[in-house]
Order: structure tokens, then C-alpha cells, then sequence
């Protein structure tokens, strides 16, 4: 009972439960799947509270190794993978890597992240991406969520479990998971 909401704010369809952990205002919401989606999430409980750090939590698929299922990051930056444009000699990205805020020196290994508006679970589109960005994980809302606390210059943390690999089997996994 320490921890449950002393408010429940709805904004727009957007659930808000506000807490209060010391002396620690709290406000979470889920963001939903994909950076558009987590974008008008964010814009809608930033434009509604005043808040002075975003800190993230989720699931992220691993891209390289050695990453295990189950175990938590720190995500030190992270550049989208669908910025760009086509070519005839194939995709160009354009994203540009973006550096976010460290949780703490003393918690979590730090990885890569790059980010998209799609769950990949495809051994070919995950190596793509892989090559494309050099990213360690693949998630659906950092792009999002850093496009929304840039544009109030609010400091954005992330961290991500893996709950899967991208893969060929990754929807049975995230299942399990």
C-alpha cells in the first residue's frame, strides 16, 4: 500500500497513476508500442505536469551479442533506424545518435539502443538493422520519447531488459518473456 497511485489521471485515453516516493512526486504512464504512439503519450503527460526528469523502463530485443534475456541495461544513446530515405543502392539512415542522462555509474552495463516503429522478428531485418546502426538493442520508443522530452529540454534515462533477439523465433519469446 506504500507504493500504490494517490491519483489516477486520465488525459486523452492516456492512463497516469501519480505516486509519491519520499519526497519524489511520481508520474507513470504507459507509453504504448512504437515512437509515434509513445511520442503523443509523452507530449500528452508532459504537457499536463510539470516534471523534471523522464526515466524509462521496457523491453528491447538484443542484436549483438553477448546480451542474455532477462537482464537489464542502461541505454547510454540511441538514433532511430527508419530515419532516411531509399537509394538505389539501398537504405540511407539519417538518424543521428542522441546521448541520454546515466541512471547511476554503479547499476547497469551500457548499450546502444536504436529505435522504430515496428516489432522485428526477422533473423534478415534484424541483421539490417544491426548493420545499418551498429546498435546493440532494437526497442519501439525511445525515438518517441527523446523527440518529446528534447523539445522541453527534459533530461530522458532508459533502461531495457531483453526480451527477446529480433530473431526468427522473437514473438515466441517475447510471449514467454
Amino acid at each position: 500500500t506504500k507504493y500504490l497511485p494517490k491519483k489516477i489521471h486520465t488525459l486523452g485515453g492516456r492512463i497516469v497513476h501519480e505516486f509519491t516516493i519520499g519526497e519524489n512526486l511520481i508520474y507513470a504512464s504507459k507509453m504504448g508500442s512504437g515512437s509515434v504512439v509513445t511520442a503523443i503519450s509523452a507530449t500528452t503527460l508532459l504537457s499536463n505536469f510539470q516534471v523534471d526528469h523522464v526515466f524509462s523502463a521496457g523491453p528491447a530485443a538484443g542484436i549483438k551479442d553477448p546480451l542474455e534475456i532477462g537482464t537489464w541495461y542502461f541505454v547510454d544513446r540511441h538514433m532511430p533506424y527508419h530515419v532516411g530515405s531509399h537509394k538505389p543502392g539501398g537504405f540511407v539512415n539519417s538518424g543521428d545518435w542522441v546521448e541520454l542522462e546515466k541512471v547511476s555509474e554503479h547499476v547497469l552495463s551500457g548499450v546502444t539502443a536504436t529505435s522504430g516503429e515496428v516489432f522485428v522478428a526477422s533473423n534478415r531485418e534484424r541483421d539490417r538493422i544491426a548493420s545499418l546502426t551498429g546498435a546493440s538493442i532494437l526497442e519501439m520508443n525511445l525515438h518517441g520519447l527523446s523527440e518529446a522530452t528534447e523539445a522541453r529540454n527534459i533530461p530522458l534515462s532508459c533502461i531495457r531488459v531483453i526480451s527477446d533477439y529480433g530473431d526468427d523465433n522473437a514473438s515466441e519469446d517475447f510471449a514467454k518473456f
